[in-house]
């Protein structure tokens, strides 16, 4: 049996422990579950590093059409790995999201470039707005810290992953930027 992360609601510590092949069963089916429930599949299956299914093959086996055009786009960029992991972050909460135009990158030059970047729509426009926070949080690089200690000897600022001042060699002073 797995066991699910300390701080786990109910339903994610059912999930986490059932078997593998009753966890793959309810994704073979999970448009019969709530939003919540494919959320919860989706997150244990991930854990697992179990295949995920596409929402697309999801929605057409619930019975809910999925038609071009419809949706929201939230992001577009030159890289189609990026939308990859983009993508991946969005259906782990649960937003059922399609990739369009992934194939149009041979087409720059016939095409303006811009026109042929891959794009990511989500498909409940009342999420769009969390999944272009999602979007944004993704993309952004991680900060950087900034927090530095002032060497004794020549008073240099030093970032604090620094033991020594990179001027004169001084040793950093206990406590000093922790």
């Amino acid at each position: 049996m797995h066991s699910a992360p300390n701080g786990s609601t109910e339903l994610e510590r059912r999930w986490a422990e059932k078997s593998g092949d009753a966890l793959e069963e309810a994704a073979q089916d999970l448009g019969r579950y709530t939003e919540e429930g494919q959320r919860v599949i989706r997150a244990e299956l991930h854990r697992r590093s179990r295949q995920v299914p596409a929402p697309e093959s999801e929605a057409e086996r619930s019975g809910a059409r999925v038609e071009p055009g419809r949706g929201v786009r939230v992001y577009t960029g030159p890289v189609l790995a990026n939308l990859a992991i983009i993508r991946d972050v969005l259906e782990s909460f649960g937003i059922a999201c399609e990739t369009r135009r992934e194939y149009l990158g041979g087409a720059a030059g016939e095409l303006p470039p811009i026109e042929t970047w891959p794009e990511l729509w989500v498909f409940d426009e009342s999420r769009a707005e969390q999944a272009r926070q999602l979007v944004q949080e993704a993309l952004e690089p991680p900060k950087a810290s900034t927090s530095c200690w002032t060497c004794p000897g020549c008073r240099e600022e030093v970032e604090s992953q620094f033991s020594e001042c990179w001027n004169c060699g001084t040793e950093r002073p206990p406590g000093a930027g922790v």
